[in-house]
């Protein structure tokens, strides 16, 4: 007779209180990822190392776990199926099977071995008998290995970041995207550069490391190894990474657990846990520091000339413009007088005939919540107010 060690465990004292199915499709075979929630209502300790999943043909597959699946630990875990007598547990268990269109499954726990079971006789005194559960299993869900990655991708709890400014350096090959990052600790610990990386994306999902040469335009970038923030402190960085000439729109990703090759899968680990924290950037709405001079405020004009006018509307975007006077002298109304007073560094004037003169613009500053007057101009102070009641 063989002894069965189980066989104080009452198996109709099992409860499947839960459960969900996923069918993870990978090149040759698919994964059936089951969730499955068991309440063990015995007086004994329930193990179980005898399970299956059953499908609709009565063909059987063994549980697997990662060390045999192109999957991690998350994903498949190698648990023990044990409950404590009286508790609840909830378990991830994977099999391997072929690639079809199978959705329909049942799971199934034995005391013995299959084989042992099929060939229980009731009639022979000397056979233990064998303790057989099977338990429906909702229809599966299709669900792609990389869709299921990101769900293991957590918010970092310890950082707070967003851009305080942001500047573009066009080049010939490339850009230089220039952020200035606000970086909160909000953790109980030092927050280091070695904790996560830097990144920029674009659209496409190509990834650009923080530009660190030493030349002479990016000699004041910073690496993500400069930064060291105590608990409850902020502070700022400027980190530059090198883009597309013909692209705008970009994400800045803090980013730690994707491993040293920085790919996804590292995050299928029950070693490590991923995070991110993505920073929206439109590279379109930042300023070159030459229309700043030195400061950090622009003036937009609508101007009413048909020329100025036409130029903005041929290029399909504002043109950069000074007034047509040095700063501080007196306003010019001739293509020629400009030439005389501006005889060096000029490739081209177009001449649009005498401007009318009379009062310059009015300049307001809109950047508050209320309009403030900065200069009195053509444009009366009270029909600006007018214009906005």
């Amino acid at each position: 007779m063989v002894p069965s060690v189980f066989a104080e465990v009452d198996y109709s004292q099992i409860t499947l209180d839960q459960s969900s199915v996923q069918v993870i499709e990978f090149g040759n075979y698919n994964i059936v990822r089951t969730h499955l929630v068991f309440t063990n209502n015995d007086n004994e300790e329930f193990s179980n190392y005898v399970s299956f999943l059953k499908t609709d043909e009565n063909t059987y597959y063994e549980r697997s776990g990662s060390y045999d699946l192109d999957a991690g630990g998350k994903t498949c875990p190698g648990v023990d199926f044990e409950i404590n007598a009286g508790l609840t547990e909830d378990f991830i268990i994977c099999f391997k099977v072929p690639k079809s269109s199978q959705t329909n499954f049942q799971f199934e726990i034995l005391d013995h071995s299959r084989d042992w079971c099929d060939s229980y006789d009731p009639s022979n005194s000397f056979m233990d008998p064998c303790q057989q559960r099977t338990f429906s299993l909702p229809s599966a869900s299709t669900v792609s290995y990389e869709d299921l990655l990101q769900t293991y991708v957590l918010p970092f709890e310890n950082i707070n970041a967003n851009i305080t400014n942001l500047e573009v350096w066009t080049g010939q090959d490339s850009n230089l995207l220039r952020t200035t990052l606000s970086i909160s600790n909000i953790g109980n610990e030092e927050l280091s550069g070695y904790d996560f990386d830097i990144k920029a994306q674009n659209t496409a999902g190509n990834l650009f490391d923080p530009y660190t040469s030493f030349e002479s335009q990016s000699r004041d970038c910073e690496g993500k190894f400069n930064i060291e923030i105590s608990s409850g402190l902020t502070k700022s960085y400027l980190f530059c990474f090198e883009v597309p000439t013909n692209e705008d729109k970009f994400d800045i990703i803090f980013r730690s657990g994707y491993g040293f090759a920085d790919i996804l899968g590292y995050c299928d680990s029950d070693f490590t846990d991923c995070r991110e924290l993505f920073i929206d950037v439109d590279a379109g709405e930042a300023l070159a520091p030459a229309m700043l001079a030195g400061g950090k405020t622009v003036a937009l004009r609508i101007p009413a000339h048909p020329v100025a006018a036409g130029i903005a509307r041929v290029f399909c975007h504002p043109v950069t413009a000074t007034s047509a006077n040095r700063s501080g002298g007196d306003p010019l109304s001739e293509a020629s007088q400009f030439a005389k007073e501006l005889p060096d560094g000029l490739s081209l004037i177009l001449d649009g005939g005498p401007t009318t003169g009379g009062l310059p613009s009015t300049i307001i500053d809109a950047r508050g919540s209320e309009p403030v007057l900065i200069r009195p101009g053509i444009v009366p102070w009270d029909h600006v107010l007018q214009s906005l009641a």
